[in-house]
């Protein structure tokens, strides 16, 4: 399975073939062309689940970009991911487990109030939303699993606190949709980069720990022993291997605690005693980087009732192992083609020729999105909570205008730009021009200019390689400073149109698309790739 080809770059020529016009000196701090507003995320503990390691995932992005976030971890876990790395960071990680009920909430809802943004609310009680919405905070519900999964009924949602709600999938998000939730709902998808594999020495090593030869073939699965997981389901597929002669052996990886983690570990391990399996088995309890041991694994196995999109699957993806999963919740979306998904029902026979087959298929080069997308999807967190659905409206240049236009070179889509500047202008609009690539013909600009338009170069800074992330970053940035009434594309490729509408759709800024046909269908194939990544459909 290919990846995806390079980044695309956006239309007209690279931002290195001429030099950067020098009277386009722009009057903004230049970081506040580079870091999206400080976010805040609201979990309940930083436990081995999946949830847990997306927000700790986004937290060493964020921190690696110098991206301002606060996590507040409402409670302690014994079992917990170590983000020690994380200290003396952009992110901060407030741990309020320790304190009392009242001061916790008021604690959370003061680092929320500080902002004076939506805080993302991950797994958050109905008890701890209402403590919230009462100090006066706004929060974004982020949907980790399908209804099966809920502890909270979405209607409850319709509440003046919750400008809008994120899903992990679009099959979560229609789900949060048919169950009632009637405001603004955002899929905002955890985009992993292609991940390494072991080497061959490590993941002969690892194999060993798991009592495995070269030609035993391991199953691996990854997730909290809970009934969900249905793990007696990956036990009988094991009895069913091994009744053929297959040398096959289960590596289950996660925490097994709570009264429902024992029943389910009791179950476990009776199915097991009675396939007469048991030896078979490897239970090695929770491993905090999980991606370290995957590698080991010939196939990568789920089987459970529901889901919502596996952050394990997603990393059994990236690393390019062969996929057998139950078509439940979002895992279509998780599942790289040519890799199976089965209905939960099939029998156990059926279960047992997939993973025959996966293994016969091997591992393949690592799939899925390319690595640039990554630090988009990341990103979209804070400009979401900034600029999208609940976001003010500025008095600040909030009638203004916001043109985005690719460069400024020889052609007849930039001289009518600066010819409709020129006339807005001289109207009394405030307008402001912004072009994120190269500048050949800067006298186009000049009778604009005079009329009072504002022009500025948003290409990267020197040294700095021109990216998606970059591109879009620095025009949101821009329409965050600025909170123009109206932001107008011109001539624009179509990824960036995708990424700065998905953070700009709902809220106060109102988008118009003048971007000529020949453009978008040149860029089709670059932008379904954006597309289905980070979900900018219609209704994601």
């Amino acid at each position: 399975m290919a990846q995806h080809a390079a980044e695309p770059a956006a239309s007209g020529r690279s931002p290195g073939a001429l030099p950067r016009w020098p009277d386009l000196r722009h009057d903004l701090d230049a970081w506040s062309l580079r870091l999206p507003p400080r976010h805040i995320h609201i979990v309940p503990s930083l436990s081995l689940g999946g949830a847990e390691r997306i927000v700790c995932d986004l937290a060493r992005h964020w921190a690696r970009q110098g991206v301002p976030a606060d996590v507040a971890v409402m409670r302690d876990a014994p079992a917990e991911y170590d983000v020690s790395d994380l200290a003396g960071s952009s992110v901060a990680v407030h741990r309020l487990g320790r304190l009392p009920w009242r001061e916790r909430t008021e604690r959370a809802a003061a680092i929320v109030r500080a902002t004076g943004l939506p805080a993302y609310a991950h797994l958050t009680s109905p008890k701890e939303l209402e403590e919230l919405w009462s100090a006066g905070c706004r929060t974004i519900p982020v949907v980790h699993n399908i209804a099966a999964g809920w502890s909270q009924d979405p209607g409850a949602w319709n509440h003046s606190g919750v400008p809008v709600v994120a899903a992990c999938g679009d099959r979560v998000h229609e789900e949060v949709r048919r169950a009632g939730y009637e405001g603004e709902i955002r899929t905002l998808r955890h985009v992993l980069s292609p991940l390494p594999g072991p080497g061959a020495s490590r993941r002969a090593a690892l194999r060993g720990a798991f009592g495995c030869s070269a030609d035993t073939l391991l199953m691996g699965m990854v997730g909290r022993v809970v009934l969900q997981k249905r793990y007696t389901r990956a036990v009988a597929i094991l009895a069913e291997l091994v009744r053929r002669g297959v040398d096959a052996r289960l590596a289950i990886i996660g925490t097994a605690v709570g009264e429902e983690a024992r029943a389910a570990r009791a179950a476990l391990l009776a199915a097991a005693a009675g396939a007469d399996v048991g030896d078979r088995l490897s239970l090695p309890g929770p491993v905090a980087d999980a991606t370290a041991v995957i590698g080991a694994f010939d196939v990568f196995l789920n089987t459970s009732i529901h889901e919502g999109v596996s952050i394990a699957t997603m990393e059994a993806a990236a690393m390019g192992l062969p996929i057998v999963s139950a078509d439940v919740g979002g895992q279509r979306e998780a599942v790289p083609p040519g890799d199976t998904v089965l209905d939960p029902a099939a029998p156990d026979e059926a279960w047992a020729n997939a993973v025959m087959s996966a293994a016969d298929r091997g591992p393949s080069s690592p799939t899925g999105p390319a690595a640039w997308l990554a630090p988009v999807a990341a990103a979209s967190w804070a400009w979401l909570a900034a600029l999208g659905p609940g976001a003010a409206r500025s008095d600040r240049g909030g009638d203004g205008v916001l043109f985005v236009t690719a460069n400024m070179d020889v052609g007849g889509a930039q001289r009518s730009l600066c010819n409709l500047a020129e006339a807005l202008a001289g109207q009394g609009t405030a307008l402001t021009v912004a072009i994120p690539g190269p500048v050949g013909v800067p006298g186009f600009m000049d009778a604009a200019r005079a009329a009072g338009a504002r022009f500025l170069s948003l290409a990267p800074a020197p040294g700095e390689a021109e990216s998606l992330a970059g591109r879009t970053g620095r025009i949101l940035a821009l329409a965050n400073l600025l909170r123009p009434r109206t932001l107008c594309f011109w001539n624009v490729d179509a990824p960036t149109k995708l990424v700065v509408a998905k953070a700009l759709a709902g809220g106060p800024v109102r988008l118009v698309d003048a971007s000529p046909g020949p453009m978008f269908y040149a860029e089709l194939e670059d932008a379904g790739n954006v597309a289905r990544t980070l979900s900018t459909s219609p209704q994601g």
